[in-house]
């Protein structure tokens, strides 16, 4: 997979790219959004849920794992998780959330031990990933 530089400098924009394939069948073209694909061979999460007002991520830790081995970190565009002493995440979030209306816990997925992340959404738009290549827009 082709890896794509983040937009940078005054004016620096998303901008959608094509993929265009031949073949038997004719050309064809494939749109996508390279910053879409953040959350693509991440294995140690999963974007559990969601509404307009918040979203829940489960992240698979061993049996042992106690809150002492836990550090989140939540940023209005970012996360942080660290289990003993491994960054599991950390990255810019696909949009924006509110810091002290997020929390974790433990709990059981697909009957393994778990982190369960609850983040407060800033927007009602659903999040198609967790995870941003590059951070959002800057307010206006």
């Amino acid at each position: 997979m082709a890896a794509f530089d983040a937009p940078k400098g005054v004016g620096a924009r998303r901008v959608s790219r094509s993929i265009m394939s031949s073949g038997p069948s004719g050309t064809n073209y494939q749109n996508f959004d390279p910053f879409e694909a953040a959350d693509a061979n991440q294995s140690n999460f999963r974007l559990t849920s969601q509404d307009d007002d918040e979203l829940e991520v489960t992240i698979p830790v061993a049996d042992g794992t106690t809150k002492k081995d836990v550090a989140v970190r939540f940023t209005a565009r970012s996360l942080r998780v660290t289990v003993k002493n491994e960054t599991l995440i950390d990255s810019p979030l696909k949009g924006r959330i509110y810091p002290d209306e997020c929390s974790w816990s433990f709990g059981t997925a697909s009957g393994t031990r778990a982190l369960i992340l609850s983040l407060g959404k800033r927007d009602s738009e659903m999040w198609s990933k967790l995870l941003a290549r590059t951070p959002p827009a800057p307010d206006a």
